[in-house]
């Protein structure tokens, strides 16, 4: 399979650790320009920060339970962020 757009913004659930945490990873290794981590709590996973760290302005975290509906509806940028950007977006719900 070849690589994701460079120009897509990927909206990643599960986030700060294990396949969430994976995905984001490789996100910016293919050197995609935005990924919108969403954990629970993002700033308790050192490896999740230092991706923000070494990507400031590639990499934006959120704190969401994606178990509650009030939680994203409360937490969720997606449509206020993907509204100021000219490309396509995509999300990865990490279940």
């Amino acid at each position: 399979m070849g690589s994701p757009s460079t120009d897509l913004v990927f909206f990643i659930t599960g986030a700060s650790r294990g396949l969430g945490l994976g995905m984001v990873t490789g996100l910016m290794a293919q050197g995609v320009t935005t990924v919108i981590a969403a954990a629970r709590r993002p700033d308790t996973s050192e490896a999740l920060q230092e991706l923000v760290d070494q990507f400031p302005e590639r990499v934006v975290t959120v704190a969401m339970d994606t178990s509650s509906e009030a939680s994203v509806k409360a937490r969720c940028p997606a449509g206020e962020y993907f509204g100021h950007r000219q490309h396509s977006s995509l999300l990865a719900r990490n279940c």
